[in-house]
């Protein structure tokens, strides 16, 4: 804190008064121009410390013209490398007129949204949000959660954000978002809506805290405004349990005996369970087949957004041993995905199983194996490919030009399962007769 100074004088003599006066004003004088000058100093260093920062960013930017065409699998599958070189080039010109973080990160997004590979992507830590979660039900979207100062908008349907319809925010979502099919973007853009910087990067990098949303609830249409927080918290939320959440065990993967003749296994992630091995879990699959006359295994794969696709041969090899008995299916959804897009293949390749539920989030033939990027600064990080699958060498159900996994049987899960507690998908699955 700056504190004026004062100087007491007392003159014996007039020259000395005069004198001493003077001093006092040029004391004065000086002390009044100090926060100015502080100021000013201040703002030098702020400035200083953005252009280390800039040039920082600009440093990362060369690292990734330079290295990740030769990094990634195949840059120029669906688009052209040199093209990509000179785009980054560009940004890297502008990177030190605009000096802005935001502004550097957007025109990024933009080009390796352009590789057309959903495994490709900057890795990016949002600091601001807006105070909802946001789900696709149907081909709609909807608020699932939301904080308890927003309760009049908590599983509303989304009709338009900003002036926009949802089909034109998909669009403008697209240029950032990397994807390789429109069902791909499907599967990402809900994780994103609530975050601030996204709304910053399609508005041109304007500056950005409000939502105004047009949502429909209880068929009475209403508008309502959001603003940001820096806090990603969401509070409220209403979802009915069902057969899963009132037989799930917070493990990776577990069984359960619906009826008489039907075992349901649950695989949610693409990961070995450190307190429950995979090895074990297969000895009880096991185990329950044989003390069960089972004509049918419903393996749900929905909401496994990949991992390790290996994990679960094992159980895999194990059931092959039963499908000459046992009818097989294999549940999916737009957040099958990565790995678990490869496991549901197997339930058809391996298993000569069926599958149920909705188109998954990624095309069959696509990018994978990520690895990251050790960028000079690490401020701009990005994952990217090293394989390029293409399962239609393996698989004849697959042709190349397949924008997706379909089901063999194509069943929502609506949004009246999400708030009633049914679950459409896995209720057709188990009176499902071959």
């Amino acid at each position: 804190m700056w504190k004026k100074a004062f100087l007491l004088v007392i003159p014996f003599l007039v020259g000395a008064c005069s004198k001493s006066y003077e001093n006092i004003h040029e004391i004065e004088d000086s002390s009044h121009s100090n926060p100015i000058h502080n100021l000013d100093t201040v703002q030098n260093e702020e400035d200083e410390e953005k252009r280390e920062l800039i040039s920082k960013y600009v440093e990362d930017l060369e690292y990734l013209r330079d290295n990740l065409p030769e990094l990634h699998k195949d840059i120029s599958r669906n688009y052209d490398a040199q093209v990509f070189v000179g785009e980054m080039n560009r940004i890297i010109e502008r990177a030190n007129d605009k000096a802005d973080e935001i502004f550097i990160k957007h025109e990024v997004m933009k080009e390796l949204a352009k590789i057309g590979d959903s495994h490709t992507n900057l890795i990016f830590r949002p600091t601001r949000y807006f105070p909802i979660r946001v789900s696709k039900f149907d081909n709609y979207y909807y608020i699932t959660a939301t904080t308890g100062s927003n309760p009049k908008i908590l599983n509303s349907r989304i009709v338009a954000i900003n002036g926009l319809s949802l089909e034109e925010v998909s669009e403008k979502f697209s240029a950032i978002v990397s994807h390789e099919s429109n069902f791909a973007l499907d599967f990402k853009l809900p994780g994103i809506l609530h975050q601030s910087e996204y709304w910053k990067m399609i508005a041109d990098n304007e500056d950005f805290d409000t939502l105004e949303m047009v949502l429909l609830k209880e068929g009475k249409i209403f508008t309502y405004e959001l603003k940001e927080s820096v806090s990603s918290r969401v509070t409220l939320a209403e979802k009915a349990d069902n057969f899963i959440t009132r037989n799930e065990t917070g493990r990776i993967y577990w069984q359960a005996k619906i009826d008489e003749d039907v075992l349901y296994i649950k695989y949610s992630k693409c990961k070995e369970d450190s307190r429950y091995q995979m090895e074990q879990f297969v000895e009880d699959v096991k185990q329950e087949i044989h003390d069960n006359s089972f004509t049918k295994i419903i393996i749900d794969l929905r909401d496994n957004g990949g991992g390790n696709s290996t994990i679960i041969s094992p159980l895999y090899s194990e059931l092959e041993n039963y499908k000459n008995d046992i009818d097989f299916i294999g549940l999916i959804n737009l957040r099958t995905y990565s790995s678990g897009m490869l496991n549901s293949l197997s339930i058809k390749g391996q298993l000569d199983g069926i599958l149920i539920g909705e188109p998954i989030g990624q095309k069959p033939d696509s990018f994978g194996d990520i690895r990251p990027t050790s960028t000079p600064n690490n401020l701009l990080d990005v994952f990217y490919s090293t394989e390029y699958f293409q399962m239609s060498q393996f698989f004849d159900f697959i042709d190349e030009s397949d924008d997706t996994l379909y089901p063999d049987i194509h069943i929502r899960y609506t949004f009246d399962d999400y708030v009633n507690g049914s679950d459409s998908i896995l209720e057709y699955a188990i009176n499902y007769k071959t």
